[in-house]
């Protein structure tokens, strides 16, 4: 957020224009008021517009897939499926919470803020020629909303109505007003055809490649062992202003490995080019042979700024010992982060203390100003150390003595009603033995939480299949605090009602924190090129790569 200028003008007259813009119609849309991209803009700053285009980029995948359809639950998606659809608008790396037409040509929020209209390009065409129509979207807003994945339902909760306007347009229409990132979820929908799917039963698996829309189509498969992209010669949208310098490879092709260690050996072999580092250990020693040592392959640490979510150890809610707080937070002492990060994890992670880690929204220090407000009607409901102290989760010396904790653990588990006897963790009333379930469990986040929110902790996801409330949380305070995240008027209310929600998910002990970094770790051999990439970018940053034959040249001498 840019700071309050002295200048009153300064602030005025750009939301003014961006008022003036989405009365008209806008070519985008932002969270915040600003676009950082005018109408008439070239490209992204992040992307190169004069990459050249060619080559193959090959990466991994662990484990198998059986379908096609990545928008339903049954089965595991083709890694890269996604990519061959093209979705209303397309999100900028290099500014929060701002997305500008890809399919869609404009997008007009309604001055009562109770509708957004979509106006669909006229070129927007399917991999066949035909074109994307109004139709189209229509049908696949009902078919998601229906058929898709669970998450869909939540995501698109507040839609009352959908119609077609005019030719080209799509006008969706809100329960509400103030759900402010609707408009936006609405735009990160993908147009599907509805002829192609008119004689298939969408809610099933598929090995068929569907007729898609975006840069890429399915090439080739070989069902749960590989699967290969082509760039579409003639695709659509190549030369719109989101697009350049985007999808500049060929060929991309994922093979799949039955785990982590044999894909490491397998790309230090040279059968994959770029891979995407998850471990710790393997970031320090595994990538450690001849290619690494003559300077074959790189590894680079690519920093960014954006929420590193919640990654711990998950409580199911659903085993009634687990009701118990006191027995959640017990738990959580058994964790000796220090000793397992300097000794496991090379010293390369920071202990997550937040949901919302690496970013405003994390809670800190005591509750106070618009914060304390928000929270106050719940007192009484959510533990009282939410408006006293800010959580910190157990830490020790990373000497691996942890005895203090254990004592401190075995204490609130006897207040719970549990004691050891014969050597076993037992209820003092039914003599039973302690039994639980744990996960490990990741929920990212964005620099503008919303709808997700309920699909991570609202009640009415806690029993729905597939979604994202795995811990299995129904709690009336987080349920009220998420629609206060969705509904907030602006920046300033939801940084300090993600805060608030963020404190009571903490002090409620769902998870045992466990770590996390602030950058994305990449080794890639040394074929491949990029400009300097942007600071928002969580994942995909290989789509603005290219292969860079003078450097694959010398690769090949050297090898």
């Amino acid at each position: 957020m840019r700071k309050l200028s002295a200048a009153v003008s300064s602030l005025v007259l750009p939301l003014l224009a961006t008022a003036a813009l989405a009365a008209a119609g806008s070519y985008g849309i932002s969270l915040f008021g600003e676009l950082k991209y005018g109408p008439d803009f070239k490209n992204f700053e992040y992307a190169n517009p004069n990459a050249p285009k060619g080559g193959t980029m090959k990466f991994s995948a662990i484990g198998t897939y059986d379908t096609l359809n990545p928008y339903v639950v049954k089965g595991v998606p083709a890694a890269g499926i996604g990519q061959i659809f093209d979705t209303l608008l397309i999100g900028s790396q290099d500014e929060p919470g701002s997305e500008y037409g890809l399919v869609a040509e404009t997008v007009e929020i309604a001055p009562d803020k109770l509708s957004v209209l979509y106006t669909m390009r006229k070129e927007a065409r399917f991999h066949d020629g035909s074109p994307m129509t109004p139709e189209d979207l229509v049908w696949t807003f009902e078919t998601l909303r229906q058929k898709g994945h669970p998450m869909y339902r939540s995501y698109y909760g507040d839609v009352t109505k959908v119609e077609q306007e005019g030719d080209r347009g799509v006008r969706f229409h809100f329960k509400d007003a103030n759900n402010r990132e609707l408009p936006q979820i609405l735009g990160q929908m993908p147009v599907l055809s509805k002829a192609y799917w008119s004689n298939r039963d969408f809610a099933k698996t598929t090995l068929e490649p569907p007729l898609g829309s975006g840069a890429y189509k399915v090439d080739a498969l070989d069902a749960g062992r590989s699967i290969t992209y082509k760039r579409v010669p003639d695709y659509w949208a190549a030369n719109l202003p989101v697009n350049k310098g985007r999808s500049n490879v060929d060929v991309i092709r994922y093979d799949y490995y039955r785990d982590g260690t044999i894909a490491l050996e397998a790309f230090k072999a040279g059968q994959y080019d770029v891979r995407r580092e998850n471990s710790s250990k393997s970031w320090a020693t595994g990538y450690d042979s001849p290619a690494m040592r003559e300077g074959l392959i790189k590894k680079e640490q690519i920093k960014n700024e954006l929420p590193s979510g919640m990654q711990g150890f998950g409580y199911n809610l659903r085993r009634p010992l687990f009701q118990d707080p006191k027995v959640r937070q017990a738990l959580g002492y058994g964790f000796d982060f220090e000793w397992s990060n300097k000794n496991l994890f090379y010293g390369l992670y920071a202990r997550t203390r937040s949901y919302f880690d690496n970013s405003e929204l994390a809670a800190t220090g005591a509750p106070k100003g618009e914060e304390l407000k928000i929270l106050e009607p719940f007192r009484g409901k959510i533990p009282d150390e939410v408006f006293t102290k800010e959580y910190n989760p157990p830490k020790y010396d990373g000497s691996g003595n942890i005895r203090d904790g254990l004592r401190e653990a075995l204490k609130l588990l006897k207040e719970a009603g549990w004691s050891f006897k014969n050597e076993k963790l037992v209820n003092d009333k039914t003599g039973q033995p302690f039994d639980f379930d744990i996960i490990i469990g990741v929920w990212g986040e964005s620099l503008s939480p919303g709808n997700e929110q309920r699909e991570f902790w609202g009640s009415q996801a806690a029993d729905a299949p597939g979604s994202r409330n795995l811990i299995g949380i129904k709690n009336p305070a987080i349920d009220a605090l998420i629609e206060k995240v969705i509904f907030a008027k602006d920046r300033e209310t939801l940084v300090a009602t993600t805060r608030a929600l963020d404190r009571v998910l903490l002090w409620n002990f769902y998870v045992v924190p466990q770590f996390t970094y602030g950058f994305a770790r990449y080794a890639r051999w040394d074929r491949f090129s990029h400009a300097e990439l942007p600071k928002y970018a969580r994942s995909g940053l290989p789509s603005l790569w290219w292969y860079d034959a003078e450097k694959a040249a010398r690769l090949g001498k050297r090898s």
